[in-house]
């Protein structure tokens, strides 16, 4: 699962979303998110959301999604991101 943004998401809502989710990966406008054990509620979002002054689009990743995060790129496998080799490309 991933939660991205259109713009800078700032430095209060990386903060909460640290605090909030298993973070594997996060920059300013990408959080890589690892397993959960609890499902987050519609409440969390929004407060994301109003921190980072725009809207949040949470994104369910399948097996085999590559984001990119920081100029680095991810690929989901079953246990999680994986960090790919530098160079790698989407």
């Amino acid at each position: 699962m991933s939660i991205n943004f259109q713009n800078d998401m700032g430095p209060e809502a990386q903060s909460m979303i640290k605090e909030m989710f298993p973070v594997e990966a996060i920059d300013q406008k990408t959080a890589l998110l690892g397993k959960m054990e609890k499902a987050f509620n519609q409440r969390q979002m929004g407060d994301i959301a109003r921190a980072a002054k725009q809207v949040a689009t949470v994104e369910l990743n399948e097996i085999g999604d590559r984001k990119e995060v920081g100029d680095v790129v991810y690929e989901l496998d079953a246990k999680g991101w994986k960090r790919l080799p530098i160079g790698t490309r989407l």
